[in-house]
């Protein structure tokens, strides 16, 4: 819209340089302009605000001056009548004009706005080709770390978790940008590496026929909970998208590097369809295997089980791997008899959560048949009185000689449960076990750390070439740590380290986010320990501390830095720092009814080693 021609000047003021932008609009002009936008304002921004803007008895005093009547006009001649009649005019036109002035200002305005607003436009599009071309012109190797890096962050959710199917899905949005970003996409095979049982099988099979190395991840996974239970409609419809996923999948088996089946929902009868779906599948490549069954996959008890049974859990058995190496299998301990292509298998990553007897001898054998396994790690939830346990034969050990690298985890356990559990097992060559309890606030009073601790480390030669020792409360052996820490305000309970069945041990390191340990090295423990590791020990005694390092000293551990480490610790304050601060607190209750509330403070190895050394 162009602004309307009128008398004047149109309201501006020009400066001695030329230009829009440097040319000032008359006071006037601004006032009628600021009148305006006052009315839009109290109109709430509603247009029809303006619609009475010219008042014509404002134009004029009265009707009755505008339109003469009989006998109004007889006094006045014929050319005074003229003379106020233009005058009337000639002051409405200037009001008129102001408001034209004002409206034209608004529209040179609105164009200068739109005009800046198209140049900024143009800036931004130059400056986008400009970063596209100098994108473009980087080599390919660059611009595939670039596409990989790109993914990868679109593909973390909320919680900072790696989501596999947005990575994918955001692979093919990348390979779509333009000419040379598809080529270089295509042809980079980390972005190709992940499917997913909830993607399209297009996708699934563009994934795979875009590999040229064997490192794709197959994920067969579903968790949906619906009110409590699975019907039968959602299973099926659930088994029958997992048996497209494979079906798009199989046919690419020399491509894949890891499979993952975890889900909630299939039963017995599913898993038969999977193991007639996927009998004799070639694998060469294959790494890594991870199989997780719920509990209500295996309602049948085991003594009930028929063959077809046990074929449909064991589906994978039937699998040529020969380069498995990494084993993962939850609440689920497979037949010795039915894993013979598990054999090279070194690594073994167990997770048992049973609702039923706990078959020692299921698990002896398991191990047995894995003559390679290097790392053996083992994650048992409730293995307590209410569980029966398998006892093995007595006196009867089985010697896991290869095993070098031991991990146990455990929640709600109680010590006798895991000593029948493990007693049958000898691990003469382990040279790092890590061992951690969770949930600690859960426990019942059967449930005790310490019995459990002992049950796994019962003597000193029940890991005669034990190196490093790891222990961790309040914790996982993956790291994940207690969710209710940052509501404590005291330790959960007391762990005492069991140093006499320590003596080969060169590395300690103790992990206690709830917790506060206990117990002193006697003069026979610990000869060869050449390092200390303290982290995330938030509630550390400091007394034992101060007792502790001493005799560990006198043992060989140098007081330095270089064998003691401190990492995001704290320990109490002590008595006479808080004496003020209780004296003041003094007339806030009976000494019956105070509880001692423990306060911590940060403490770094430099001021540990700094009161022990001036100590002695």
């Amino acid at each position: 819209m162009e602004p309307q021609e009128g008398d004047g000047d149109g309201g501006l003021e020009t400066s001695h340089i030329s230009g829009f932008q440097k040319e000032r609009l008359h006071p006037e002009v601004i006032s009628v302009m600021m009148g305006i936008v006052e009315r839009l304002r109290d109109g709430d921004g509603c247009i029809d605000a303006l619609s009475d803007w010219f008042d014509i008895d404002e134009l004029w005093s009265s009707k009755s001056d505008y339109r003469p009547r009989n006998g109004s006009q007889v006094e006045e001649t014929a050319e005074t009548t003229k003379v106020a009649r233009r005058r009337r005019r000639e002051d409405a036109r200037k009001k008129m004009k102001r408001a034209r002035d004002a409206a034209n200002m608004f529209l040179d305005i609105g164009n200068h706005i739109f005009s800046q607003i198209q140049n900024l436009e143009e800036c931004l599009e130059e400056e986008e080709n400009a970063d596209r071309i100098s994108l473009l012109s980087l080599p390919d190797e660059i611009l595939s770390i670039i596409l990989q890096s790109a993914a990868a962050s679109a593909s973390v959710n909320e919680h900072g978790l790696f989501v596999p199917i947005k990575y994918t899905r955001t692979s093919f949005r990348l390979s779509h940008i333009c000419q040379r970003l598809r080529t270089i996409s295509i042809s980079t095979q980390s972005l190709w590496s992940y499917t997913n049982s909830l993607i399209p099988t297009e996708m699934v099979e563009t994934c795979f026929r875009r590999l040229s190395a064997p490192i794709g991840e197959v994920q067969m996974t579903y968790s949906y909970w619906n009110g409590g239970h699975f019907g039968r409609p959602l299973q099926a419809a659930l088994i029958k998208t997992c048996k497209s996923y494979l079906s798009a999948a199989i046919p690419f088996s020399q491509y894949w590097r890891r499979f993952n089946h975890r889900n909630d929902i299939f039963t017995i009868d599913g898993l038969r369809e999977l193991a007639v779906l996927t009998r004799g599948l070639n694998a060469p490549h294959l790494s890594d295997l991870s199989v997780s069954y719920s509990s209500k996959t295996l309602r049948i008890p085991n003594k009930q089980r028929s063959q077809e049974d046990y074929d449909a859990l064991h589906y994978f058995s039937t699998w040529s791997t020969p380069s498995l190496s990494t084993l993962r299998i939850e609440n689920f301990i497979p037949k010795a008899s039915m894993v013979s292509n598990l054999q090279f298998v070194k690594k073994l990553h167990m997770s048992l959560c049973f609702g039923t007897t706990f078959f020692t001898r299921d698990l002896v054998s398991l191990l047995e048949t894995l003559s390679h396994l290097e790392e053996l790690s083992i994650h048992l939830e409730f293995l307590n009185s209410k569980i029966p346990v398998e006892e093995y034969p007595a006196g009867t050990k089985v010697v896991l000689s290869s095993i070098q690298t031991l991990k146990l985890d455990f929640f709600r356990c109680s010590g006798d449960s895991v000593s029948t559990a493990l007693a049958p097992l000898s691990f003469p060559n382990v040279t790092f076990l890590k061992l951690c309890a969770w949930g600690l606030e859960e426990w019942q009073e059967d449930e005790v750390i310490d019995e459990v601790i002992r049950a796994v480390i019962t003597d000193a030669p029940s890991f005669p070439k034990l190196e490093r020792f790891e222990l961790g409360i309040g914790l996982t052996v993956d790291g994940q740590h207690d969710m209710i820490v940052q509501h404590l305000d005291g330790p959960i309970c007391v762990v005492r380290i069991p140093f006499t069945s320590l003596r080969h041990i060169c590395h300690l390191i103790l992990v206690g986010v709830v917790c506060v340990f206990a117990d002193i090295p006697d003069p026979s423990s610990l000869p060869a320990l050449h390092s200390l590791t303290l982290k995330d020990c938030t509630m550390l005694d400091r007394e034992w501390v101060l007792q502790l390092l001493p005799k560990l000293f006198e043992r060989g551990l140098q007081p330095s830095e270089s064998q003691l480490t401190v990492e995001d610790c704290e320990w109490t304050i002590p008595a006479e720092e808080l004496q003020f601060s209780e004296e003041d607190d003094t007339d806030s209750g009976t000494e019956e009814d105070e509880e001692e509330i423990l306060e911590y403070c940060a403490v770094t190895a430099e001021e540990m080693l700094s009161l022990v050394c001036s100590a002695t």
